[in-house]
């Protein structure tokens, strides 16, 4: 019952924002070597992972300080602009979703649509549960997800079989023009005939 925890059985009461985001690269060691000494100056770095995060904080800190860019505050515009752009899976396996769902209820709690207690029954427009039991909150995430997933599928097989020559919409169903097809065959043998 801790609040700011995504451990065990949690209940969603976010205060700070949580890393929700899994990303993977090779890096040139010689190159972490340099972060490393850099960030030895003013942070204390006990892992790998730790010179990639705080070395991310630093440069968006300096990026919207100067106005080079700015800020996104919440998570969701975040997460959506990053999928948008890279189609990236950016919880592999569900890894970090807990944190994910964390941070979207926050983006909620700080736009006003929700409130800290039992009152308020759900997060503004998500039919989630306000304040819940976090397994029961990654399932209800986890569903709407691969709901979106299934309907993203539909679009691209619909897409692609508009673009098959022998299938056509007749009163919103598509159906293989069986016709059209033999037409096609046809002048495609005829062409190779009189082929010199």
């Amino acid at each position: 019952m801790r609040e700011d925890s995504t451990k065990g059985k949690a209940r969603i009461m976010p205060v700070n924002y949580k890393g929700d985001v899994l990303v993977q690269a090779w890096i040139d060691a010689r190159k972490l070597a340099v972060l490393s000494i850099w960030l030895d100056k003013g942070y204390e770095t006990k892992h790998l992972s730790d010179l990639i995060k705080f070395t991310v904080d630093e440069l968006v800190s300096q990026l919207v300080e100067t106005g080079i860019v700015e800020k996104i505050e919440f998570s969701k515009d975040a997460r959506d602009l990053l999928m948008m752009k890279y189609r990236a899976q950016l919880n592999p396996g569900g890894r970090g979703e807990r944190n994910a769902l964390h941070n979207l209820h926050l983006d909620e709690l700080r736009r006003g649509n929700v409130y800290r207690d039992e009152r308020s029954k759900t997060v503004y427009g998500t039919g989630i549960p306000q304040i819940f039991d976090i397994d029961k909150a990654v399932k209800i995430y986890k569903e709407k997800e691969r709901n979106e997933k299934i309907e993203e599928q539909i679009k691209k097989q619909t897409i692609e079989a508009f673009k098959d020559p022998r299938i056509v919409e007749v009163d919103n169903e598509i159906k293989v023009d069986v016709e059209k097809n033999l037409a096609k065959a046809k002048e495609n043998d005829e062409k190779l005939k009189n082929m010199p």
